[in-house]
């Protein structure tokens, strides 16, 4: 027996492909924070995540600081703190399961800066999110 199979790339390199369905920053969270200044929240150079509690969460984030990468793995896991020893602008990327996320018009709502890219990490709810991000 043999299969009359067609395989079709469409075009697309091997390299593309996997860029594009492998690359874990394709399905990573990534957002910018500003830390260090009292017109960005607290003024303070940390940043806490608001994790609802009742979601799942397993994820690892780079802080891009050179720290060794934090895993969360629940609402209430420390490691979704982190302190910058410098004041600035950094970018976090978060890979893996983060069902929930919410700033509820507090937390470090005003240290957000922007979203490069939601990514596939498991979202399940965006109630209140983002609330009071600007």
């Amino acid at each position: 027996d043999t299969n009359s199979w067609i395989i079709n790339d469409l075009g697309e390199s091997l390299a593309d492909f996997c860029n594009t369905h492998y690359n874990p920053l394709v399905n990573a969270f990534i957002s910018t924070w500003r830390v260090g200044h009292s017109s960005f929240g607290d003024g303070d150079n940390s940043i806490t995540l608001s994790l609802w509690s009742g979601y799942t969460y397993n994820f690892t984030i780079d802080w891009v600081d050179g720290s060794p990468q934090s895993v969360v793995i629940g609402d209430a896991d420390a490691n979704a703190t982190h302190t910058y020893t410098t004041a600035g602008d950094y970018q976090v990327t978060i890979s893996g399961i983060m069902q929930a996320l919410r700033f509820n018009n507090g937390w470090d709502k005003n240290k957000i800066l922007n979203i490069k890219n939601l990514g596939n990490v498991g979202w399940i709810n965006f109630e209140s999110a983002f609330r009071g991000a600007s």
